[in-house]
C-alpha cells in the first residue's frame, strides 16, 4: 500500500512474489524463519509444548499477530490448532506468560531480540518457512541512487557489518567456545561444555562434570565391593573350619560306640556334601569389570547341586540302612545290607544332579555379561550391572528346584518311618529340623531374591548367606548333637536288643487292630504268642551275641563297621524257619 509515495521504505519486509510485481527489492540483508517461543516452567508435571505439530496434535492454543502475513502462513499449515489473534507482540507475550496460549509464532529474530532481556521466555528452535528481509524500493526511484545504496549494502553483508549487527541485537550474549564466567575469563572445556547467558559452563552430557566440564564420571560398574567379597570368603572358611574340625573329632572318637553306632563313614559324606555346597560361595564372589570371560560361572551349579546331594542323598541313605535292619529283627527276618548297596543308593541321588548339570554346561552353559543399565543423550555409559546367565537358565533353575523339593519330601517321608527307632541309631528327629531350617530359608530367601532383581550387590549377600546357614545348619544340628551326647551326657550305652524290642513294641501298638494297609491280617487272627515269641528270641540272640562279643552284637557292628546281617536267630540256635502270614517266626531245637 502507497507504494507509489516513498522511494525507499526502510522496514523488515519478507520478499514474495505478489510484492515483486509491485516494488523492487533491496539485496536480502537477513535471512529468518517463523519460529516459536514459550515460557519456561518450574512444574515438570505442566503441559509443555515445543513444537506446533505437538500443539496440534495436543488441542493446545497458539497466538499469532493479527493481520500478518505469517498468521496466514501458521494457520495453513496446522489448520487444526487453536488460535488466538494478538493485537501486538507484547499482548502476545502477556498472554503466553498468563496461560492463555502454549506457544507464541513469529518471526524468529524478532522473538529472539525480546528474549535477550526476558529470562522467563525462550524460543523454541522449532524454523518452517524460511524467510528473506529487504528493504522494498520504489520502480520510479533515480537508478543511480539505487545501484549505490545497493553497493552500500553489498559492502556491508562482505565487511561484515551486518554480522555484527545481528549479533548486537538478535543473539544471547554467550562466552567464546572454551570460555566462562561472568566476565568470560574461566575455563569450559569446549568438547563437552559451552557457557549459558549468565556465564555458567553448562555440560553437554551427565559423562562429564566439575566446573569447567573437565571431569569424567566414571561408569558405575556395580562390582561387589571389598567387604562383601571378604564376607563371602569368610563365609566359606567357617563351614571350612568346621568341618574339619568334626572330621578330626569323628576320627577321635571312633572308637566311642555312639559314634560307631552313627556310622563315621557316612559322617565324613555328609561333612564332605557340605565342603562341596560351601566351596559354591567362592565362585558366586568372582566378578569382571568387562564383558568377562568368568569361568567361575558354569561352575557354581555343579558345587551347590552336586554339594546338597551328596548330603542330603547320605543322609536319606544312612536312615534307609538303619530302618531296613531294625525292620528286618524287629519282624524276625533276615537281611543283608551292605556299604556298597548304601554307596550305590547316594551314587543313584548324586548321579541326576550331575546329569543335570552336564545338560547345562554343554547346550546353555552360564557366561558372563554386563548390560548398560543406564546412559547419557549420547548413549555413553553412566552405569552398568554384570552377571552370570544364559538363555535357558530359569528352566535348569526350575527342574533342580523340583528335585531338590522330591528329595526333601522322600526325607520327611523315612523320618517318618523312623521315629519309633532311638535316635541313638538313627538322626532321623535332627534331620528333619534340619530339612524344615532349609525350607524356611528358601521360602524367606527365594521373594527377597525376586525383590532385589538384578541388584548384583544385594543378590549376591543373599545368596552367600543362605549357602553359609544351610550347611551350618546341618553341621551343627547333626554333629552338635552327637558331640554333645558324647561328651555332655556321657551316655554311650548303647543296648541293641532294647533298642530293637522298644522298636518292635510300638509297631505293634501302633498297628491298626481291624486289618493292615501292607497285608498283614488283623491282630486278632495273628497266632497266640507270635510276638512275644519274636521278642524272647531277640533276647536271646542279643544274649548270645554278648556274651561271646564284649555287649557288641552283630548289628551294632553291622552299622559301624561294614557289612551287615539281620538274624532271627543265630544259626546255633535255629531249629526251623517258617513264614505265616507275612510274619517269620521261629522255633527253638
Amino acid at each position: 500500500e502507497n507504494c507509489g509515495r516513498y522511494d525507499l521504505i526502510i522496514g523488515d519486509y519478507y520478499c514474495n512474489g505478489p510484492r515483486s510485481t509491485r516494488v523492487d527489492f533491496s539485496p536480502t540483508w537477513l535471512r529468518t524463519t517463523m519460529s516459536t517461543m514459550k515460557t519456561i516452567k518450574d512444574d515438570v508435571q505442566a503441559v509443555d509444548y515445543t513444537t506446533l505439530t505437538q500443539l496440534q496434535a495436543g488441542g493446545g492454543t497458539a497466538c499469532v499477530p493479527e493481520g500478518t502475513y505469517l498468521r496466514d502462513v501458521v494457520m495453513g499449515k496446522f489448520p487444526k490448532a487453536n488460535y488466538l489473534d494478538c493485537p501486538s507482540p507484547d499482548e502476545c507475550i502477556t498472554w503466553l506468560k498468563e496461560g492463555r496460549c502454549s506457544l507464541y509464532a513469529d518471526d524468529e529474530l524478532a522473538l529472539r531480540y525480546r528474549a535477550l532481556d526476558d529470562p522467563t521466555v525462550e524460543v523454541t528452535g522449532e524454523q518452517f518457512n524460511t524467510q528473506y528481509i529487504v528493504w522494498p524500493i520504489s520502480y520510479g526511484a533515480e537508478q543511480r541512487k539505487v545501484r549505490l545504496l545497493k553497493k552500500w549494502m553489498y559492502d556491508s553483508v562482505s565487511n561484515a557489518t551486518l554480522d555484527l549487527l545481528s549479533y548486537k541485537y538478535f543473539t544471547l550474549k554467550l562466552c567464546p567456545l572454551g570460555l566462562a564466567g561472568v566476565n568470560c575469563d574461566e575455563n569450559c572445556d569446549p568438547k563437552h561444555g559451552t557457557s549459558d547467558r549468565t556465564g555458567k559452563c553448562i555440560c553437554h552430557s551427565t559423562k562429564w562434570s566439575g566446573k569447567d566440564c573437565a571431569i569424567e564420571v566414571k561408569e558405575n560398574l556395580n562390582t561387589y565391593p571389598l567387604w562383601e567379597v571378604g564376607m563371602c570368603y569368610a563365609f566359606f572358611g567357617i563351614n571350612m573350619l568346621a568341618c574339619i574340625v568334626c572330621a578330626v573329632w569323628i576320627y577321635w572318637k571312633r572308637h566311642n560306640e555312639l559314634v560307631r553306632v552313627s556310622q563315621p563313614f557316612f559322617l565324613n559324606l555328609v561333612l564332605l556334601g557340605c565342603v562341596i555346597s560351601s566351596s559354591s560361595i567362592v565362585p558366586l564372589a568372582q566378578q569382571s569389570e568387562g564383558q568377562g570371560p568368568v569361568p567361575a560361572c558354569f561352575v557354581f551349579p555343579w558345587l551347590y547341586c552336586i554339594g546338597f546331594s551328596i548330603t542330603f542323598g547320605t543322609l536319606f541313605a544312612k536312615i534307609k540302612r538303619v530302618y531296613r535292619l531294625f525292620e528286618a529283627s524287629a519282624n524276625a527276618e533276615r537281611v543283608v545290607v551292605t556299604k556298597k548297596q548304601t554307596f550305590i543308593d547316594i551314587s543313584v541321588t548324586t548321579s541326576v544332579d550331575v546329569v543335570i548339570c552336564a545338560v547345562w554346561t554343554i547346550f546353555d552353559p552360564l557366561q558372563w555379561i554386563r548390560v548398560i543399565t543406564l546412559a547419557d543423550q549420547f548413549e555413553e555409559p553412566l552405569e552398568s550391572a554384570g552377571f552370570c546367565t544364559s538363555e535357558h537358565w530359569t528352566s535348569f533353575v526350575y527342574i533342580i528346584g523340583v528335585w531338590h523339593l522330591l528329595l526333601l519330601v522322600g526325607g520327611c517321608y523315612l523320618c517318618y518311618l523312623t521315629r519309633r527307632i532311638s535316635k541313638k541309631f538313627v538322626e532321623s528327629r535332627y534331620m528333619l529340623l534340619a530339612m524344615v531350617s532349609h525350607l524356611q530359608i528358601y521360602l524367606i530367601s527365594i521373594p527377597v531374591l525376586i525383590l532385589v532383581g538384578n541388584d548384583p550387590k544385594s543378590s549376591l549377600f543373599i545368596r552367600a548367606i543362605v549357602i553359609w546357614i544351610n550347611d551350618f545348619a546341618i553341621i551343627c544340628i547333626i554333629f552338635g548333637n552327637l558331640m554333645f551326647e558324647v561328651h555332655v551326657k556321657r551316655n554311650d550305652n548303647v543296648n541293641i536288643h532294647h533298642a530293637i524290642q522298644s522298636f518292635a513294641n510300638r509297631t505293634t501298638s501302633l498297628a491298626p487292630q481291624g486289618g493292615s494297609s501292607n497285608g498283614h491280617p488283623p491282630a486278632d487272627n495273628r497266632r497266640p504268642g507270635m510276638m512275644s515269641t519274636t521278642i524272647s528270641q531277640i533276647r536271646l540272640r542279643a544274649s548270645r551275641y554278648d556274651s561271646t562279643s564284649n555287649g557288641n552284637i552283630s548289628v551294632l557292628n553291622g552299622i559301624s563297621e561294614g557289612d551287615h546281617t539281620s538274624q532271627s536267630v543265630p544259626d546255633e540256635a535255629v531249629g526251623e524257619s517258617t513264614v505265616s502270614d507275612g510274619y517269620e517266626t521261629c522255633t527253638d531245637e
